[in-house]
């Protein structure tokens, strides 16, 4: 099918034979990282094509280059998959500018640097050297060159001649000869002497032989530099153009608290898809020495299994434990294996920055050695990441990486100084005070702060003068409206941005019902949950809130549940708590009052602006509400009723557009309320 008009294409070819020449069989599948918006052809591309190879071992794809103007996201690769009879199959990168009309794939594959020396690059010439020669009889005039010496091995009348000067060996010799042909020691006796060659003048000072050893190591040197320079991708993204930027973002865990489970393969590529320019990898071993990625040497808080990644042996790792994202994202979520170091590297580096801690001690020289042997480049596009105590980092600086050193909230002064020399950049948890922040800051260094997850948290920490915001939820953060105007429930996948009032904690995530559509917050008491994705921080002047909500027992008569809505920031909000920013909420109680309450920074109660009302709800039945927002009011319907309930409220006291599903004062989960059908509409 034919690409829509105004794309750049570039086409693709390639051609697979054994090495006798017979043609391959199988598939070769180009596959887009996420969805490609194309504003110019009016499009949007996604997915993958698959080529299967023809009689001849051959393909040709029309693809859309990988350069578009104002293609988002930018700066992205396609992924090529090689399936073929009998032969592994191989996944690797590429990019396909439009400068380029028709690429052959075989121009642009890489070699697999796990196999070796996979390529012969001979190094620069050394100096010559001189030579000793042997044979029988005098020395031939065409043998040696000038410089060269000849031994005469005849038996019993061994001689020496050289060296051979003017082209010309000279006519005389010198005997070296003893009794039986062999040399004579001073003693008298006979033996074997090995002559080097500044025994015999051809070298006295040994300088040729010297040279000619470090002219061998600096050819092989050379040789491996400029293999890994032509055959080994170097940074599409590096460290120095990440942090030259006034403000960086490093997806936590590959954004493991709103993308996919932490530190998958599934995170990762859906950050970098999102146009994240850097993630954090953390590195744990396997029994039989496998790297893999993992923070916790534990597996019982991330995956469905126990024991330690320590504990199991690769193979079994692989085929049995599976990380538990569900519990966090929702039933529609895959859960998936723990990927090891080398797909993370083969897929990522150079794609991101990638902020790399090994994080026991058996896994830093592994880390380290595998950086060396296999990854060259890799200091283009790493940082080497740790506690700053660590004693791996003057490894790091001497072999060129960037470093980060994370602290404590209360690391003095005193101790920064002393661990210092080796640390690019600091890292602060966002727990730490705003005047130690600013001190940190006021070294001089960049600074990055984990893990941040809100947008109010980066405010924050930018005022600070914090540089980089290694953030959870990084999609949600970096985006300053809503991804979307209604819920996408359905999916049983938690949107980003819809967070908890924990971080990282399954129990207090948004959970969804199993016959989709509705969702609740299986904790108690005064829990929430952040509609970030539904928020827009600059609403229009005059909107409306659409929601249903249900409870599955009945409550307490004066118990309520409901809504928060209006505030300015999209800080964690709980119920008869003291909260950071201001709103509305709205409590439907279970003897069916509708009522509106203000709450105010610092204060820990609210305030009713106003009650009416309304039929007590019944258990397991859905009531549906409307909530319309003015510049002067605030009117809240009940519309499940047959003559629908109305409060009307004059107040304009709050006017931000963050949102929040609230279990109020719920006292049991039998009683929790269900939500469902939420939209915004102007």
């Amino acid at each position: 099918m034919a690409l829509p008009a105004g794309l750049a294409t570039v086409t693709l070819t390639g051609r697979y034979i054994r090495p006798d020449g017979t043609p391959l069989k199988g598939t070769v599948t180009i596959a887009t990282p996420a969805l490609l918006t194309l504003p110019n052809a009016d499009t949007i591309s996604a997915g993958s094509a698959t080529a299967t190879l023809d009689a001849e071992g051959m393909f040709s794809l029309k693809l859309i280059s990988t350069d578009q103007p104002d293609m988002q996201p930018s700066q992205w690769a396609y992924t090529i998959t090689e399936k073929f009879q009998d032969i592994a199959t191989r996944t690797y990168s590429i990019q396909l500018p439009s400068t380029f009309t028709t690429v052959s794939i075989a121009d642009i594959a890489p070699a697999d640097p796990s196999q070796g020396q996979y390529v012969i690059v001979p190094g620069p010439p050394g100096p010559k050297g001189t030579s000793i020669l042997t044979g029988v009889g005098a020395p031939s005039p065409l043998l040696g060159g000038n410089g060269d010496s000849y031994i005469d091995t005849t038996p019993s009348a061994v001689k020496l001649y050289g060296p051979k000067a003017g082209g010309v060996w000279p006519s005389t010799s010198v005997s070296l000869g003893g009794a039986g042909g062999l040399i004579s020691s001073v003693n008298t006796k006979t033996g074997d002497v090995v002559l080097t060659a500044s025994d015999v003048g051809a070298d006295p000072a040994g300088a040729a032989t010297a040279a000619g050893a470090t002219a061998k190591s600096e050819a092989k040197s050379e040789a491996l530099a400029t293999a890994a320079a032509t055959y080994l991708p170097r940074a599409i993204h590096t460290v120095a153009a990440l942090t030259s930027q006034s403000l960086f973002y490093i997806a936590h865990r590959g954004s493991g608290a709103e993308l996919g489970a932490e530190h998958t393969l599934d995170a990762y590529e859906a950050a970098v898809a999102a146009g994240v320019r850097a993630i954090e990898v953390s590195v744990r071993m396997t029994a039989d020495g496998v790297l893999v990625c993992g923070h916790d040497e534990s597996l019982e808080r991330t995956t469905y299994s126990t024991g330690n990644f320590s504990d199991w042996n690769y193979g079994a790792l692989r085929a049995k434990v599976r990380t538990n994202g569900r519990l966090l994202f929702g039933q529609g979520t895959v859960d998936v294996p723990p990927p090891t170091l080398r797909e993370v590297l083969d897929r990522f580096l150079g794609r991101v920055v990638i902020f790399l801690e090994p994080k026991s001690n058996a896994s830093v020289p592994a880390t380290q050695q595998l950086l060396t042997d296999f990854y060259p480049h890799a200091k283009d596009s790493v940082v080497w990441k740790n506690y700053y105590t660590n004693n791996s980092f003057p490894w790091a600086k001497t072999n060129g990486f960037t470093t980060w050193g994370y602290v404590d909230a209360n690391t003095t002064d005193e101790q920064l100084n002393t661990y210092a020399a080796n640390i690019d950049m600091w890292g602060v948890p966002i727990a730490m005070s705003d005047a130690r922040i600013t001190a940190v800051v006021s070294r001089g260094k960049p600074v990055i702060c984990w893990e941040v997850h809100r947008r109010s948290e980066r405010n924050r920490l930018q005022a600070l003068g914090v540089k980089g915001m290694m953030c959870a939820q990084v999609v949600y953060v970096r985006r300053t409206g809503a991804s979307r105007t209604s819920d996408d429930w359905a999916t049983q996948v938690r949107a980003p941005g819809d967070m908890g009032t924990v971080n990282y904690d399954h129990v207090t995530a948004l959970k969804f019902d199993d016959a989709g559509g509705s969702v609740f917050i299986n904790a108690l008491p005064n829990r929430s949950v952040l509609l970030g994705s539904l928020s827009n921080p600059t609403p229009p002047t005059t909107y409306t809130i659409n929601f249903s909500m249900m409870y599955e027992g009945a409550p307490g008569s004066t118990e309520h549940a409901g809504i928060a809505f209006g505030k300015d920031s999209d800080d964690s909000y709980r119920f008869n708590q003291i909260n950071s920013s201001g709103g509305y909420h709205i409590a439907v109680r279970g003897n069916g009052d509708l009522q509106l309450y203000t709450h105010t920074a610092g204060v820990t109660s609210g305030t009713q602006l106003g009650t009416v009302a309304s039929a007590a709800p019944t258990a397991g039945q859905w009531m549906t509400f409307t909530v319309q927002v003015t510049p002067t009011q605030v009117i809240l319907t009940r519309t499940d009723l047959e003559t629908p309930v109305v409060l009307t409220v004059t107040n304009s006291a709050h006017r931000g557009g963050y949102m929040h599903l609230s279990n109020g004062s719920i006292s049991s989960l039998a009683n929790k309320p269900h939500w469902k059908s939420f939209s915004i509409t102007a």
